[in-house]
This record gives structure tokens, sequence and C-alpha cells, in this order.
């Protein structure tokens, strides 16, 4: 479905935008606008709680970055394990049928890391 009424941004209202039958009722809308904001919501909680459960590796982090500037991929390991009891891997991230076999070794990328608990 598509609940858009014209190509133009929907927050660049004009005065021919006013006069224009929509396309969906006012239910369908405040539907639409309380999936989204459900959504934020949802999201915004998720963010928060990963930040709070690894706040004192970023905390390390950053004041590592402060001192120094620049870090190789070893010292940053360093910091998380030195700083995350509870290292393992996130789910998803180590699925091999969502990345190529082999990528190209300049382009390899290790699995990202998180706190437990």
């Amino acid at each position: 479905m598509n609940y858009r009424e014209s190509r133009r941004s929907p927050f660049l209202a004009g005065i021919d935008d006013l006069s224009r039958e929509r396309s969906h009722s006012e239910h369908t809308s405040r539907e639409i606008d309380e999936e989204i904001s459900r959504i934020f919501n949802e999201s915004l909680e998720k963010v928060r709680n990963i930040l709070q459960m690894r706040r004192k590796t970023l905390v390390a982090l950053a004041e590592r970055l402060i001192e120094k500037e620049v870090i190789d991929n070893e010292e940053l390991r360093q910091i998380i394990e030195a700083n995350s009891p509870n290292v393992s891997i996130v789910p998803g991230t180590a699925d091999a049928s969502r990345r190529p076999a082999e990528p190209p070794k300049e382009q390899a990328v290790e699995a990202k890391i998180v706190e437990n608990g």
C-alpha cells in the first residue's frame, strides 16, 4: 500500500496541499502515526539499553581515544575485553549465509562484540 499523496516531502506543506483530498482516512493516518511512534520508541529504548550495558567499555574507549586519537584493531579488542566481563558475539553477525563465503582480505570484518548482563 502507498499512503503518500504526492512526491513532495510531507514536511513541506503548501497552500495546494491543504485543499487536496486525502487518499486515506484520518483513522488510517492516526494508525500510521501510532505505529511509527511505537517503532521509534521501541528502537530508542533498545539503543538506550545497549549504551547503558556498554557504558564502561565506551567510557574506556573514549578516554583512550582522547589520549591517543587513533587505535588499531588489537588495542580496540584489548579495551573491549578488559572492560567487558561477558563478551559474546552479537546474534546474526556470525551467520555465514548473510555474508559472502570469503570476503576480500582488505574488506574482512570481524564479528561485533557485546557485553552480557
